[in-house]
């Protein structure tokens, strides 16, 4: 029986786990059962009704919670409602899943899209920080790395620690958009993805990026709707199958499926095969016996140097990170070897459904390193004198520029920053290869506290920082 026959008209949460299908947080004739999760029979996603040989079954949680996602980790599917966390586990009895409370308490997901599974471990995002639940946690875990850049999220960037720099100070998470916070992980990259929308935005328009190897984050300034790590399946059809090897010409003897294919040369065969505009006149011989000698010109004659393994071998392909940009609206690729972001110009529809014909412009944006302030071991004044960068540029017809500045003073987090002229990044003309460089930056700022910027802005300034050196003295011979 399917769900519409059950009355089942709406979910709120899908999954599937281990051959079954699962819904929750669904609509019964009109009624929300935001409690109950629901699952199909073994292998069969249309048949939901329990009773007889049917595997189908349903369980329903604590009076008044709702459940918000069901993910799978190791061999248990976690099921996350706004009080509590569930895992899953397939039985040999009539229950066919038993659920167990791991997790009870107010560290829950405050939306949908705001949990993300890495392989091994859910990330998700609550009302006052960023949790880490692995298979054998029983309570979110908040890493100290993570904590320290997710303040940005919930506290918002304050004007004092942007004040003279290319960037703008906004406000600390929307609220009341929480399903707009949404969540992404990167395994090609090793990189978790949270975007958000700030006070007063309709959209996304945050992003903040951790890379978990490295213990490391990255704010952008850009708001996404949706994440995906897609793996293009390169291998070859059927239908081209059949017209690279002459056996049939595809668009006469197979149906096509879903939408007109794209056109294919069709060629009848190798040289030694039959003229061409003729098809084959057998396949393996006149007689179509196997148990007599094949015939040079039959079909499977030209795979007679091919590796029937090599044939049946999966395809390599490269996985790709897709983002859906909240501000055009179209579906991004991230490569790290991209200095430029590709942004919807112009757009207009065609007769084909559902497609438009548009063009894409190459937008700049500026990418800034700020260091932590610091007083460097002691409270005594210091003054910092020069910095120095190392950096290797790829060769540009208009090199970028790297802006430096140097903030100090002698209470914290009320930097006064010393602007300095800015190095140009460039590479030589002839040089094929990136070779190091370095930039150095005369400074003179005193004070307790000290902490470095530096910015770089425009389109397609390539370039990767390697190191940063600092010269601080003291201004009283005591350190």
């Amino acid at each position: 029986m399917d769900a519409a026959a059950m009355s089942i008209s709406t979910a709120f949460v899908v999954a599937s786990f281990q051959g079954f299908l699962f819904i929750a947080n669904m609509k019964i004739d009109g009624i929300w059962e935001r409690a109950r999760i629901q699952w199909s029979d073994y292998n069969d996603p249309l048949s939901w009704a329990p009773g007889g040989e049917s595997l189908a079954g349903f369980q329903d949680f604590g009076k008044g919670e709702k459940i918000i996602n069901a993910l799978p980790i190791g061999g248990r599917l976690r099921i996350y409602t706004d009080q509590a966390f569930y895992d899953g586990q397939l039985v040999n009895d009539s229950r066919v899943f038993q659920f167990t409370e791991i997790y009870r308490g107010k560290l829950v997901p405050i939306g949908r899209h705001a949990i993300v599974s890495t392989g091994d471990a859910h990330f998700f995002m609550g009302e006052e920080g960023i949790y880490r639940l692995s298979e054998y946690d029983r309570e979110p875990v908040q890493l100290e790395w993570i904590r320290a850049a997710s303040g940005v999220i919930f506290g918002g960037l304050k004007s004092e620690w942007v004040n003279q720099s290319p960037f703008l100070p906004f406000e600390p998470w929307d609220q009341s958009a929480c399903d707009l916070v949404t969540a992404g992980w990167s395994q090609k990259y090793r990189c978790l993805w949270f975007t958000w929308p700030t006070k007063l935005s309709p959209c996304p328009n945050m992003t903040l990026v951790l890379w978990t190897d490295f213990q490391k984050s990255t704010l952008v300034d850009h708001g996404f709707t949706a994440f995906t790590e897609w793996m293009p399946d390169i291998s070859d059809t059927w239908r081209n199958f059949l017209a690279e090897t002459g056996a049939c010409d595809p668009d006469q003897f197979l149906a096509p499926k879903e939408g007109e294919p794209c056109p294919i040369t069709y060629q009848p065969g190798p040289p030694g095969a039959p003229p061409p505009g003729t098809e084959w006149k057998y396949l393996w011989n006149a007689n179509e016996n196997y148990h007599e000698p094949m015939e040079p010109d039959s079909y499977f004659a030209q795979f007679c140097n091919v590796c029937i393994d090599d044939m049946c071998n999966q395809c390599a392909s490269d996985g790709r990170f897709l983002m859906v940009s909240a501000e055009d609206k179209a579906i991004k690729e991230w490569t790290p070897n991209r200095f430029a972001r590709l942004m919807l110009d112009t757009e207009s529809v065609v007769e084909f459904p559902e497609t438009s014909d548009a063009t894409y412009a190459e937008v700049g944006y500026t990418t800034m390193l700020q260091t932590l302030e610091t007083m460097a071991g002691t409270e005594a004044l210091k003054t910092t004198r020069a910095a120095a960068l190392s950096y290797q540029a790829s060769y540009q017809l208009e090199p970028g520029y790297m802006y430096a500045q140097s903030g100090s003073s002698e209470s914290a987090y009320c930097l006064d920053w010393e602007t300095v002229p800015p190095e140009i990044m460039d590479c030589p003309v002839d040089s094929t290869v990136r070779s190091p460089s370095q930039m150095r930056f005369p400074f003179y700022s005193t004070g307790i506290h000290h902490a470095l910027r530096f910015w770089a802005s425009g389109t397609g300034s390539q370039f990767c920082l390697s190191a940063l050196s600092v010269k601080m003295t003291a201004n009283q011979k005591c350190w």
